[in-house]
Parts: C-alpha cells; sequence; structure tokens
C-alpha cells in the first residue's frame, strides 16, 4: 500500500466533501452544517495560496484518504496547530496514525517546528485517546468554550513537542513526499 502525501488541490474537493458531509465526521468537526459542495471546492482550490498554513490530502494508492494540516504556523515561536480526519472508507485501517506521523515529520523538517497544538471537543474521547496514543498530552481545557453543534462545549488543548520524537528525515523524503 503506498502513501503519499499531497498538497490540497482542487481535485481532492469530492473526497473532502464526501469525509467532511459523513455524519461521523462532521459531528466533530468545527464546519458549517450542511457541508456545501461549492464552498468545499472553493476552498480546496484557494488554500494553497494562504500563508501561515499547509494544508495536505493523504492518498493510498492514489485514492484520497485523509485530511490535515498545520495551521495559524508561526516561525518565529516554531508553532503551530494541527488538525486530521480521515475519509470514512478509510476508517480503522491503521493510517490515522501513519498520516499523523508524516505531518509531525513535515512540521519538523520542512517548517522548523518545534511543538504542535490542537484543540479538541473534550467529549470526543475517540479523538481524544488517539493523539495522546500518538505522544501529544492535554495541557489545559477551556470550559464551555464555543458554542458547537447545539452546546456550549469544553475544548481540550493537546501539544506535542517534535524533538524526542525518532522522526527519521531519510523516509520522510525518500517515501512521503
Amino acid at each position: 500500500m503506498a502513501v503519499k502525501m499531497v498538497r490540497i488541490n482542487g481535485t481532492h474537493a469530492k473526497s473532502r466533501w464526501e469525509a467532511l458531509a459523513h455524519p461521523e465526521v462532521s459531528k466533530w468537526v468545527f464546519i458549517d452544517l450542511p457541508v456545501s459542495y461549492t464552498k468545499t471546492q472553493e476552498w480546496c482550490e484557494s488554500v494553497g495560496d494562504r500563508p501561515n498554513r499547509a494544508d495536505f490530502c493523504f492518498e493510498v494508492d492514489g485514492v484520497p484518504a485523509g485530511f490535515a494540516g498545520l495551521v495559524n504556523v508561526d516561525s518565529k515561536s516554531a508553532v503551530a496547530e494541527l488538525y486530521i480526519f480521515l475519509h470514512p472508507d478509510f476508517f480503522s485501517k491503521g493510517l490515522g496514525s501513519e498520516f499523523l506521523k508524516q505531518l509531525l515529520s513535515f512540521g519538523a523538517f520542512e517548517l522548523n517546528l518545534r511543538k504542535i497544538s490542537l484543540y479538541v471537543t473534550a467529549d470526543n474521547t475517540k479523538a481524544i485517546s488517539y493523539y495522546e496514543k500518538n505522544g501529544f498530552e492535554i495541557e489545559g481545557v477551556l470550559r464551555e468554550h464555543v458554542w458547537f453543534r447545539g452546546a456550549y462545549r469544553d475544548r481540550i488543548i493537546m501539544s506535542i513537542f517534535l524533538d524526542g520524537l525518532g522522526l527519521n528525515a531519510d523516509k520522510f523524503y525518500n517515501e512521503t513526499v
């Protein structure tokens, strides 16, 4: 199975829209419902031109399987925020951790980041477990911080420092990009 990390472009709009429109994805992703195909297409076509972010599609044997990005990249502080989600056709195949490792490698080797953070809704226990399994630690909780899907929700801030993760530059450059 060949996994490739590519910058998001217009060709990824349909798969990204399908993933975001799926209830098991959209119930956790901060996006307006119903998910608009037109807005997804416009976003995919324009996101590459935006500074301070890098958005990717992870393809498995040429098929879009997941989407992830590093946003709010702050070069001076060497930090960024992360998002990641899979297309429903690729749930429970063990790909999420591989995609995450590739994204962390990109942050370390291409952006010279030292720390990556993310926000997760407190009741998304599956995601919290996934991030903890992959080395992220909880830094804090923002209580009743956001209005999301009909209620004020707690948001958990999780982070990971990239040094000491054993990321392999040769593997990243030879097998991923």
